[in-house]
């Protein structure tokens, strides 16, 4: 990719890594266990491999727990071992067969932003037109409002005549006779607790965007599905410096860089001419023949522990890609720019500061090398739907967050690749970040899902993606029915890790950071002292327990039906039904 010009050029970040140029070796993921006279068992973390291994194997092991050189490994147990770690390369799977992908379901939610909805759709156009793909698009609206209805419908029109690929509509008022039919189909009362999950007008007063991202699920359930929400646009744009060569690297975090000049984002390069194309390249592959293919930076494991590899499994697929932003940044609250990594704090505070860099409406927040990674918290630009995927909660606005861990959840081989690629995000209200980050941080209903379904993780043990749904769902309703007491236990817990976590991370970069500006380091004790309060808040409302036990209750319910409505969907393609444009 070509470097922008030097004013927006995003600087190259130098590291140590840079210099290490021989094998690296690291132990295997697993567990040791001290046995007499210094030996110690030790137990693969997946399989049944294990190995009985003397005081100085052990030793060596415990030593190897991040990647290094051979000598390097040797000096810190300080004797010679008998048993020999492995390389990097070893620790890869190896490759397979790419293989191909069908054309997405285009998904595009929205819901009373018709202007925002016309800008994507035109910037789709503009490389959509002549392309010959079979792709097929669909614009749900969630919105109850007749006239913001009749003005979405027009934008999915004009854009329809300019594509070739067809192009359906699907309306809030529409959407509960679908239901029925699909719901008819499937045999599944509706009364179960469907309308929640799918049909707007039951959603309750806040539209939480969660309707349209499990209608966009059914409607795409056997195939490929891109999810688009109104306020992003395209083209993809990286940093300079990015690369295909991909990053031994398990981490979500991405790196941010803060523009000071009003038109920098626009002037990021562009990456490739069609994104679902760019997209399709690493979903629905294996691990290792995408690091066949792209390559591999090697050195970029260095002083990482195995972690950073274990999860690239023979037997796993990308379900799922997904990209970074430039623009604007897709979450509420800008708290975690000042706990990230440190090349984004630094770009945060360079002279001359500006407080107003933490609002996040003028950054690209991406990665420059691809990285394959055991979970994901970001829309997809691309999801693998032809086997069972999950519903999302109608009760949080984190739609994205529980899915994609739902989907991990009952996919445990499902890995995601987090693109060197970012989407345009302009959301049409001013978020107002730096005032929200001062207040305690965001605890979404959605979020408490999560933490519940982290819980039970260790005890699933099947293979059955309709099982492992199943058996989260019977967690949730044991949990609903909980007292108020125990409930209000479980939701501390999580609230209290949240808080603790934002105050531990800040004050430690706070000590760390005594010449920074005096304005942002006011502004990082405002963040610790509103979270630092929230800790000492304990007791919970009975109608926000209410609000829990309803999120609980659907999702409990929804696991339930839930496998039986994707097949149907997959096998009779409702989407099919709906009105072309």
């Amino acid at each position: 990719m070509n470097d922008v010009e030097p004013q927006t050029r995003l600087d190259n970040a130098g590291s140590a890594i840079d210099a290490v140029n021989e094998p690296l070796f690291v132990a295997r993921s697993g567990q040791l266990r001290a046995l007499d006279g210094g030996s110690a068992l030790w137990r693969a973390q997946h399989g049944t491999d294990a190995h009985l291994l003397t005081h100085a194997e052990a030793a060596l092991i415990a030593a190897a727990q991040g990647f290094a050189p051979r000598a390097e490994l040797l000096e810190r147990c300080r004797r010679q071992a008998g048993a020999a770690a492995p390389d990097a390369g070893e620790l890869l799977p190896a490759s397979a067969e790419m293989q191909p992908l069908p054309d997405p379901v285009v998904a595009v939610r929205t819901c009373g932003r018709p202007e925002a909805l016309r800008r994507l759709l035109q910037s789709i156009a503009a490389f959509e037109r002549g392309s010959g793909s079979q792709r097929e698009f669909i614009v749900i609206d969630d919105s109850l409002e007749p006239d913001s209805n009749r003005a979405a419908r027009a934008s999915a029109e004009e854009f329809a005549r300019q594509v070739s690929a067809p192009v359906r509509f699907l309306a809030s008022a529409a959407a509960g006779s679908v239901l029925d039919r699909i719901a008819a189909a499937a045999g599944i009362d509706p009364s179960l607790g469907l309308a929640g999950l799918l049909d707007p007008r039951r959603r309750g007063g806040v539209a939480t965007g969660a309707t349209t991202w499990n209608w966009a699920v059914l409607l795409s359930a056997g195939n490929t599905l891109s999810i688009l929400d109104d306020d992003v646009v395209f083209p993809l744009r990286a940093a300079a410096g990015s690369r295909d060569e991909f990053e031994l690297s398990n981490s979500l975090e991405p790196e941010t860089h803060f523009f000071d000049e009003a038109d920098a984002c626009g002037r990021l390069p562009a990456v490739g001419a069609d994104p679902f194309a760019y997209a399709a390249r690493y979903v629905g592959q294996a691990p290792g023949a995408l690091l066949q293919r792209d390559g591999v930076l090697e050195r970029s494991a260095y002083s990482r522990p195995i972690h950073c590899v274990s999860h690239l499994r023979a037997n796993a697929r990308v379900a799922a890609a997904f990209t970074g932003s430039y623009a604007s940044i897709a979450f509420n609250s800008s708290v975690y720019f000042n706990t990230g990594n440190l090349q984004t704090l630094d770009h945060l505070l360079r002279p001359r500061y500006r407080h107003d860099r933490l609002e996040g409406d003028n950054v690209w927040q991406g990665v420059r090398h691809p990285r394959i990674v055991p979970r994901s918290v970001v829309t997809p630009l691309l999801l693998d739907n032809r086997t069972l995927r999950p519903f999302t909660g109608s009760c949080g606005r984190e739609d994205d967050t529980l899915f994609l861990h739902l989907t991990k959840a009952i996919d445990p081989d499902a890995l995601f690749v987090f693109m060197p690629a970012a989407i345009g995000h302009y959301p049409v209200d001013a978020r107002n970040r730096i005032a929200r980050s001062v207040e305690a941080a965001i605890t979404d209903t959605n979020n408490f899902l999560v933490a519940c379904t982290n819980d039970i993780l260790p005890l699933l043990r099947s293979g059955d993606a309709s099982h492992r749904l199943g058996l989260i769902g019977r967690y949730y309703a044991e949990l609903a029915l909980a007292s108020d007491l125990t409930l209000s236990e479980a939701v501390l817990a999580w609230r209290d890790a949240l808080y603790a976590g934002i105050v531990a991370r800040l004050s430690t970069v706070l000590a760390q950071r005594p010449q920074a500006p005096p304005q942002w380091r006011n502004y990082a004790e405002q963040v610790i002292g509103a979270n630092r309060a929230a800790l000492g808040a304990r007791q919970l409302a009975p109608e926000y327990l209410e609000v829990i036990r309803s999120a609980l209750r659907q999702a409990a319910s929804a696991s339930e039906f839930w496998p039986n409505l994707w097949r149907c969907c997959a096998q009779q393609r409702f989407d099919q039904e709906l009105p072309v444009c």
